[in-house]
């Protein structure tokens, strides 16, 4: 990993984001950016800090619509990382079947291993399998992905992607049908 902070001399942070890119920084702080830094400053800091580290995305996914309690399913998810850089942290992937107020009925861990998962222009296919146990009550449900802590100190990564539920995760089906 390459962090660092920029030079307290380039005012302007017109070289940033270059820099940033061309070490392939994972992250980069300080705030060597004036007293009252001006809305051209701000917006090259964003830009720099949306370059470094990581940034996933799930560009595609699939998913029954109805599923039968105890019969294996499938989920594929389509990851890519679009940083300069992979997260050396882990961090798990998980899906969950929620109920209204997404509270989770059901959580499966995918597979999917995003530490050390390297930047790339193409996607890479995850396919997960699960089984729903007969404890998870007949119904209707929401299917989300989030991608969480293990120890459940930090919050949820933010996929770059739009569409991210208060409650961190991101849906895949807004109605899944349990039998």
């Amino acid at each position: 990993p390459i962090t660092g902070e920029p030079a307290p001399f380039s005012n302007d942070m017109a070289d940033l984001e270059r820099q940033i890119r061309l070490y392939h920084a994972t992250s980069f702080g300080n705030g060597n950016y004036g007293n009252t830094p001006n809305s051209t400053v701000r917006e090259r800091v964003r830009a720099a800090s949306k370059a470094s580290g990581y940034r996933f995305k799930i560009l595609n996914g699939e998913a029954p619509q109805t599923i039968t309690r105890n019969t294996a399913f499938s989920i594929i998810t389509n990851w890519q990382n679009v940083g300069l850089a992979p997260t050396y942290e882990n961090w798990d992937v998980v899906f969950e079947l929620q109920e209204t107020g997404n509270k989770a009925v059901w959580t499966g861990k995918s597979k999917k291993i995003l530490k050390l998962f390297l930047p790339a222009s193409t996607g890479t296919s995850t396919t997960d399998n699960f089984t729903i146990p007969s404890a998870v009550l007949p119904g209707t449900y929401k299917l989300v992905v989030r991608v969480k802590d293990p120890a459940n100190f930090r919050p949820n990564i933010q996929l770059a992607i739009n569409g991210r539920n208060s409650d961190g995760s991101y849906t895949i089906l807004s109605s899944v049908v349990v039998r």
